[in-house]
């Protein structure tokens, strides 16, 4: 993503209405949209856009959860996840509702959450144990239509119990699990790293090869989240 472009005389520009009929994947249903990532951060890399403006910080309802786990489904063969930025100091650069999905070879933050021997209620992941968050694995035995939608409530349960009210938060998913993560702040107190859902999953952009040499990452998404009381 990139920040919405405007003029000095102009609202901010949506890039979603009208969106590039060239990155035109296909028409998921009478509500959403299947585009390629103009600016992808790896290749294959889609949104899910609805039709129709909703806010991106809107309240999910279950058939924002379905369409994302049929195209989900759809890419199975390419170990798929998907991921959603809600509000600015989450990393969203585009307020119209998109949800993210790139291919993947392996998740690096999945090994953490298998290693968890809990299903279909919340958790903690033992490397995040520093801030706030919930974790959900489905059993495999069981799996509804709407078992995204339900994960998500209750990971936002978990973390409202915890924390009280938060405004922003990632959420990274997957057919088999999700992840929760509310947000105090958009960039690393540095100012030089904005994270989003991404960096929870394990993957960070960095300017250099350098930068990452350096680069400590549990301390990166503390900067960024709630701490543990």
């Amino acid at each position: 993503n990139r920040p919405i472009v405007g003029t000095l005389d102009s609202k901010p520009r949506n890039p979603f209405l009208p969106f590039d009929t060239n990155l035109l994947v296909s028409e998921l249903n009478s509500d959403f949209i299947l585009i390629f990532n103009k600016f992808c951060v790896v290749p294959e890399h889609l949104l899910i856009i609805t039709k129709e403006f909703v806010e991106q910080s809107a309240e999910y309802s279950g058939k924002d959860f379905q369409v994302v786990r049929d195209v989900l489904m759809g890419l199975k063969d390419v170990r798929p996840m998907a991921f959603y930025n809600s509000g600015p100091e989450a990393g969203a650069s585009q307020i119209h509702r998109h949800f993210q999905v790139i291919p993947t070879e392996s998740i690096p933050i999945e090994a953490h959450i298998e290693s968890v021997d809990k299903f279909d209620e919340p958790f903690t992941i033992p490397l995040y144990s520093s801030f706030v968050h919930a974790c959900i694995r489905r059993n495999s035995d069981a799996f509804s239509n709407d078992w995204h939608f339900e994960a998500y409530h209750k990971l936002k349960s978990a973390c409202l119990k915890e924390n009280g009210v938060f405004s922003s938060f990632n959420l990274i998913w997957t057919l088999d699990w999700m992840l929760f993560v509310p947000r105090s702040r958009e960039f690393t107190l540095d100012g030089i790293n904005s994270l989003n859902a991404m960096a929870f999953a394990g993957y960070f952009l960095v300017m250099s090869e350098d930068n990452l040499e350096c680069f400590n990452v549990i301390k990166a998404l503390e900067e960024v989240t709630i701490p543990v009381q």
